[in-house]
This record gives structure tokens, sequence and C-alpha cells, in this order.
């Protein structure tokens, strides 16, 4: 069973939703590449999945989502530090 056999209702592997979620998150491309499994050559497979437009829609829309509660967080880690 191949990696693409495994797509989501989205269209998009388990994989690729890993490396959208950790790549929202600030991570470097290369590091959230191999955090989600790609072990083989992680710079390049980072490359190719960002030149992709479907796994740059999620990315956007992971950051937009999480945007609001990093804000607040911020807030918090303010107040308690001052």
């Amino acid at each position: 069973m191949g990696e693409r056999s495994d797509l989501l209702k989205n269209g998009l592997t388990e994989k690729e939703k890993l490396f959208c979620a950790y790549y929202a998150d600030g991570g470097d491309a290369r590091g959230c590449a191999a955090r989600a499994g790609y072990c083989i050559s992680p710079a390049k497979t980072a490359a190719k999945l960002l030149a992709r437009a479907d796994i740059r829609a999620e990315v956007e829309r992971l950051e937009k989502e999480r945007k609001p509660f990093s804000a607040q967080a911020e807030k918090g880690l303010y107040r308690l530090a001052f």
C-alpha cells in the first residue's frame, strides 16, 4: 500500500498533514519534514511539498486557525512575566 493510498478526505496523506501542522507552528521546512516521517532527503521533500498549492493552502489554513490562540498565549505569558 503506497503513501498516496492513505489519502484523507481533503486529499492529503497523514504525513503531509503532519508536515503542514509542524510547518504552521513555525518550524523550519527540513526539520518539519523529518518530524513528519520523511527520513530520506527531508530537505528535498520539504521543497517539493511547499511547491504544491494544496500543501500551501493547508499551511495557511492552519496558521489562520491558530493565530487567535497564539495571541492569547502571548498575552498570558506577558502577564506572567511582568
